[in-house]
């Protein structure tokens, strides 16, 4: 005989049914409210399922996050999850690269808060705020702000002036991170007392004045820059080069003897703190030109156009003088290697701020960007040992 067929109770089928939709309900009911969260802050069904998509909805929502090129960077792909703060505070005719973040990280290590950089990022364009990273640190950035504001009509990427100053020279002085090429000294950081070049070299009296020194690498893509602007007939030499920190500190002595101690920082470098010490750095004049206004020679045009190709930059560019606190050596050419010249010439920016972007180790390893964001911009990874 066959056995008799079971049947499920009715009341049975109900808890199951039942149990079913609540737990479908616990999960489309959040996704629906979320979605509706998201729709109310102002976002359109396809930047609300990438939103998705990338899970970043709960920091959107709780921090009311919205702006127009937040939605559609979000809908395009373009967006960098790790900086959306940035992407609701910029101004809608600007756009966020991957420079802007890397700053934005070196602001957060320099100690300015979420809603400075607010301030500075909803106001100012990238080339106003990267003197930041050269100048001392504005406890209020208001004044700053108004300052650039003032001064935007003839500022540039190219070309920039404020009304005041923001460093005060040797207040921060740091023992510099030695890099070869790629070492910065300027009024913050110094070079040893006992730092001397392994390999300097003699540059003929062809091309210098007698007794210049130069490290081997830097002499002989001088020479060849030399050589290529006496076949343009617009030749110079070197006036100056290497000086040793005994040579800068005489140097200095006798500047404060001639101006008082009160005026001698505005006429000289400080025992350390010259470039020259690297024997990376030269000061040219022009052979068969006035070297009393030298921005007007045929020379400097030559070399401003051209000495990036050899490796060398212009260091303290007169039109940037507000950033570097130099004003009055346009002459003065910094050896860096040709890739490293063409990078600082392409974005526009002095050799401290590029230095400060790009090149400065880091403090703290928290502040270090993401691995891709440092490749696409060839910032350093480096993070100073305590």
């Amino acid at each position: 005989m066959s056995k008799p067929k079971r049947h499920i109770r009715k009341s049975l089928l109900i808890i199951i049914c039942v149990a079913l939709l609540i737990l479908l309900g616990c999960f489309l009911i959040p996704t629906m409210l979320t979605k509706n969260k998201l729709k109310q802050l102002g976002y359109d069904k396809a930047s609300i399922n990438k939103i998705l998509e990338l899970n970043i909805q709960d920091q959107i929502i709780s921090r009311n996050y919205y702006s127009d090129y937040l939605a559609q960077s979000i809908k395009d792909g373009s967006i960098n999850v790790d900086y959306l703060f940035l992407y609701t505070i910029i101004p809608s005719d600007r756009t966020l690269s991957d420079s802007d973040f890397v700053l934005y990280n070196r602001l957060c290590e320099l100690g300015y808060e979420n809603d400075q950089i607010k301030n500075l990022y909803s106001q100012l364009e990238f080339y106003e705020i990267t003197p930041l990273l050269v100048f001392d640190y504005q406890w209020d950035e208001s004044d700053y702000i108004a300052d650039c504001i003032n001064n935007r009509d003839s500022n540039s990427l190219g070309s920039f002036t404020l009304t005041s100053s923001y460093m005060t020279k040797y207040k921060n002085e740091n023992l510099t991170y030695y890099r070869d090429n790629n070492t910065l000294v300027n009024y913050n950081y110094y070079l040893p007392s006992d730092y001397e070049p392994s390999n300097l070299v003699e540059i003929s009296t062809m091309y210098a004045a007698s007794g210049q020194q130069l490290v081997q690498e830097a002499a002989d893509n001088y020479i060849e820059m030399s050589l290529a602007a006496m076949n343009n007939k617009t030749p110079f030499f070197i006036s100056s080069s290497y000086r040793s920190y005994a040579d800068q500190e005489a140097s200095y002595k006798q500047m404060a003897n001639n101006v008082g101690d009160n005026n001698v920082d505005k006429y000289a470098m400080r025992a350390g703190h010259s470039e020259h010490q690297t024997g990376l750095c030269v000061n040219v004049s022009a052979t068969y030109e006035s070297n009393s206004d030298f921005t007007n020679t045929n020379v400097y045009a030559w070399i401003r156009a051209n000495c990036t190709n050899y490796g060398f930059i212009m260091r303290y560019p007169i039109e940037k003088s507000s950033i570097t606190s130099v004003d009055d050596e346009p002459g003065h050419l910094r050896y860096v290697g040709k890739e490293l010249a063409n990078k600082i010439k392409e974005s526009g920016l002095t050799f401290d701020e590029y230095y400060g972007l790009y090149l400065k180790p880091w403090n703290e390893s928290k502040y270090v960007p993401s691995d891709s964001l440092c490749t696409s911009t060839n910032c350093t990874q480096i993070v100073m040992e305590n």
